[in-house]
């Protein structure tokens, strides 16, 4: 399997994990190319804009 069909599988994957939702597909192939790319980290792609919803971007510190 090509690189690009990994990445369609995963997109058409969340596509469809998410209802199929309409007007998703740039933020699932996106997604889908750093998963297959491994350098996805896990994390949320979308933050709280005010930070107060309880969700923070992970910080690169190095503390825990």
């Amino acid at each position: 399997m090509s690189n690009e069909d990994a990445i369609r599988n995963a997109a058409h994957a969340k596509w469809e994990a998410e209802g199929r939702a309409d007007g998703q597909h740039g933020r699932h192939w996106s997604e889908a190319e750093k998963e297959v790319s491994g350098h996805s980290t896990g994390a949320a792609e979308i933050w709280s804009g005010d930070h107060h919803g309880g969700v923070s971007p992970p910080t690169s510190t190095g503390s825990v």
